[in-house]
């Protein structure tokens, strides 16, 4: 049996309380591979990778769907989930981003 390009990907148990990403492994996988696979699906691992990622109109962010993802489409906690700006997406997300860049500058 040969072994698939997903096997020859790093794996990170980022749930493991002695995982670190300021580990060795981490530094050797970054070295060897632009992403990992982790037990919360993919981490990209290099810098100019996720700020190319981050710009492209069609990346969506994999927490948005987190509670359907585990079965709770609706709700208080779904309700409360929906509302964080780190999970909207789109026009929305850059609307409230606009709003709130002003708290955040150095001035």
């Amino acid at each position: 049996m040969t072994g698939t390009v997903l096997d020859a990907v790093p794996y990170f148990d980022v749930a493991d309380p002695n995982f670190s990403i300021t580990s060795t492994a981490v530094h050797e996988a970054r070295e060897r591979s632009w992403y990992a696979r982790t037990n919360y699906g993919l981490a990209v691992l290099r810098y100019d990778d996720v700020n190319r990622l981050l710009k492209h109109p069609k990346l969506r962010q994999g927490s948005v769907a987190w509670p359907a993802h585990n079965g709770v489409t609706e709700g208080p906690f779904a309700r409360w989930w929906d509302s964080w700006i780190l999970n909207k997406e789109g026009e929305e997300h850059h609307r409230l981003r606009r709003l709130m860049n002003p708290a955040f500058s150095p001035g």
